[in-house]
C-alpha cells in the first residue's frame, strides 16, 4: 500500500526545492529590470523619511564576511522601514581613502612608497579603489542589497573632498584646529601617525623588564640608595622615562631584602618577592602613595634625577604598582606628565630607531636597543629580573610603536556636546554614552602622512620661519604668498564646488597670521 495517499498534503506551485543559487540570479534580474530601488523611491515619496547613514567600507579588496554581514543587515533594516511605508533611501558609501588602501595597493601593484612620486602614488590608489569598487558592488549586489548603486557616494570624489576642506576651513575659523604634541600609534615603515581603526591587536611575546630606580632625595620617608620597583614589557622606553606614578590611594610598603630597601605596592607584594625570588626581611615602613609625591630618584642609565608623581591611572592588579612613566611614549603618561609640566623625550625617530638623545643606543632600532638596555641596567645592578611575556600588543607587519609627535587636532569638546544637546539622540544600546565616547575630552588626531589618505590642505603661518611641519600632510599643496588654487592630489578643487570656500584667517600667537 503507498501510504502518501492517506496523507492530504496542500497544494501549492512552490517546487520542492528551493534551488536557490539556480534562482537567485533570475530575481536579482528581474529586480534590476523593474529598478525596484526607484520605484520604491517615487512610490514612497513625500512618505515619511527614515535615512540610515552607510558607515563605508574600505576599498581596500572584496568584500569579506564582515562587510557582507553589515550590508546584508544594514539591507534588512532599510527594507523594513520601507515595508512599513517610509520613505527609506539607501545611499551606499566606499572610503577610498586611507593606508589600509594605501598600502594594500602598493603591495599588489609591487610599488615602494619610498621612491615613488606622492602624485603617482594617488593615481595607482585612486585606480585600485575604483577597481576594488566595482567588483564590491557586484558582490553586494549579488547578496540582494537594494541601493542607489548607480550613485554611491565615494570619498575620492572632488565634491565630496572639496565639502570636507569647507567643512575642515570653519573648524578652522573657529578656533577649534590646534597643532600640538600628542602620542599617536605610529608605523615606521611607513612613516605615519595611525588611526585607532588602524591598528591590529595580536599576540606578541614581548621581554618582560623588572628594574629598580635608586631613591635620590627620599624627603625623610625613604632612605637614600632605596629601589623603586618598576615592571614594563617596553624595556626600549626606559630612555624616555621622566617620572614614576604611584596610585594616591594605595599602601605601599618599603621592605628591606637581600638586595637592599625595596619599594612596592602592598597588594603586589607577595607576588613580586616570590617572582624575584627574594625575602622579607624586616618592614621599614609603610605609607600612602599620596604621601610619597616629590620624593625623586635617580635614572640608572643617564643620571637625571625625576620625581615620583600620582596617577589614578595606576593598578596594583599586576606589576609594582609603581609604573615607570615616559611622556613621549604612551597617553596615559602624556596626560600625567602634562599635568606635572614633565619633559616629554622622544629619543625614537620616524623610522623606529634611537636617535642622539637616546646617548649610547642611536641609531638601533627599538628592538636591537631593548636588548642593549637590558643588558646595562645589569650591568648597572638595577636589573631585578628579565623574562618574556606573552601578551596582546598593538602589532602588525609593519611594526608599529607609540611616540609623542607633532600634529594637527581638532579639539571636538569644543563644539561635540552643542548638536547633541540641541537634538534629542536616542542612544543604542542605551548605556553607550555616545557624546562621551566621540565628543569627549579626547581631541581627533588629522589624518595620516600617507599619500593614498584624504587630502587635507593645513594652513603654513606667515611670518612662522616656513616651518616644514606646517605643510599639508597627505600630498596635497598648499599656495604661497600671493594667491593661488586650492590644490591637492593633482586636481584644483574649486571648478568642483558647490560653493565658494569661505575666507579663513588664522593666527598664533607671536607668529603672524596665516592664510587659506
Amino acid at each position: 500500500m503507498d501510504y502518501r495517499q492517506t496523507i492530504l498534503l496542500p497544494k501549492t506551485n512552490f517546487p520542492m526545492r528551493a534551488q536557490l543559487p539556480e534562482r537567485e540570479p533570475g530575481f536579482l534580474e528581474a529586480w534590476e529590470d523593474m529598478d525596484l530601488y526607484h520605484t520604491l523611491r517615487r512610490q514612497r515619496q513625500g512618505k515619511k523619511k527614515w535615512v540610515l547613514h552607510d558607515g563605508p567600507p574600505y576599498t581596500s579588496g572584496s568584500a569579506h564576511v564582515g562587510t557582507a554581514m553589515n550590508k546584508v543587515l544594514k539591507d534588512m533594516i532599510v527594507r523594513y522601514h520601507s515595508l512599513e511605508g517610509e520613505d527609506a533611501p539607501y545611499v551606499p558609501g566606499w572610503d577610498t581613502h586611507g593606508l589600509p588602501t594605501e598600502m594594500r595597493a602598493l603591495q599588489q601593484l609591487g610599488v615602494n612608497h619610498r621612491y615613488a612620486e606622492a602624485l603617482e602614488i594617488v593615481r595607482l590608489c585612486r585606480e585600485f579603489s575604483l577597481k576594488n569598487m566595482d567588483t564590491m558592488t557586484q558582490q553586494f549586489k549579488r547578496l540582494g542589497v537594494l541601493g542607489d548603486w548607480e550613485e554611491p557616494y565615494r570619498t575620492l570624489d572632488p565634491s565630496f573632498e572639496g565639502d570636507q576642506v569647507e567643512i575642515f576651513a570653519l573648524m578652522l575659523e573657529k578656533g577649534y584646529v590646534y597643532r600640538g604634541l600628542r602620542p599617536v600609534y605610529w608605523c615606521p615603515t611607513c612613516v605615519t601617525a595611525l588611526a585607532e581603526a588602524e591598528i591590529e591587536y595580536k599576540e606578541k611575546e614581548s621581554p618582560s623588564l623588572w628594574a629598580g630606580f635608586p631613591v635620590e632625595d627620599g624627603k625623610g620617608l625613604l632612605p637614600p640608595g632605596a629601589w623603586l620597583l618598576i615592571w614594563t614589557t617596553t624595556p626600549w622606553t626606559i630612555p624616555g622615562n621622566q617620572a614614576i606614578a604611584l596610585n594616591p590611594q594605595e599602601t605601599y610598603v618599603l621592605l628591606q631584602t637581600q638586595r637592599g630597601p625595596l619599594l612596592v605596592a602592598e597588594k603586589r607584594k607577595e607576588e613580586v618577592l616570590s617572582l624575584l625570588d627574594l625575602k622579607e626581611e624586616k618592614r621599614l615602613g609603610t605609607f600612602q602613595g599620596k604621601e610619597l609625591e616629590g620624593i625623586t630618584y635617580r635614572h640608572p642609565l643617564y643620571g637625571r634625577i625625576s620625581p615620583l608623581i600620582l596617577g589614578e591611572h595606576v593598578t596594583v592588579e599586576e606589576g609594582t604598582g609603581l609604573v615607570h612613566t615616559a611622556p613621549g611614549h604612551g597617553h596615559e603618561d602624556f596626560e600625567v606628565g602634562a599635568r606635572y609640566h614633565l619633559p616629554v623625550t622622544v629619543p625614537v625617530d620616524e623610522e623606529g630607531r634611537f636617535t642622539k638623545e637616546a646617548g649610547p643606543y642611536e641609531g638601533l632600532s627599538v628592538d636591537e636597543g631593548a636588548k642593549r638596555i637590558i643588558a646595562d641596567l645589569k650591568e648597572k645592578g638595577a636589573l631585578f629580573l628579565a623574562t618574556t611575556l606573552r601578551h596582546s600588543y598593538p602589532l602588525a607587519v609593519p611594526p608599529r610603536h607609540l611616540p609623542a609627535t607633532e600634529q594637527w587636532f581638532v579639539r571636538l569638546i569644543s563644539f561635540g556636546r552643542r548638536p547633541l544637546q540641541r537634538h534629542q539622540v536616542k542612544w543604542v544600546p542605551r548605556g553607550l554614552n555616545g557624546w562621551k565616547r566621540w565628543c569627549g575630552p579626547s581631541d581627533w588626531s588629522t589624518p595620516a602622512k600617507g599619500s593614498g589618505c584624504h587630502p587635507l590642505l593645513l594652513p603654513r603661518l606667515r611670518g612662522s620661519g616656513g616651518d616644514p611641519g606646517d605643510r599639508p600632510p597627505c600630498g596635497g599643496s598648499f599656495p604661497e604668498e600671493g594667491g593661488g588654487d586650492l590644490v591637492a592630489g593633482g586636481g584644483r578643487f574649486s571648478p568642483a564646488r558647490r560653493n565658494p570656500l569661505p575666507p579663513v584667517r588664522i593666527g598664533r600667537s607671536g607668529e603672524g597670521s596665516g592664510h587659506l
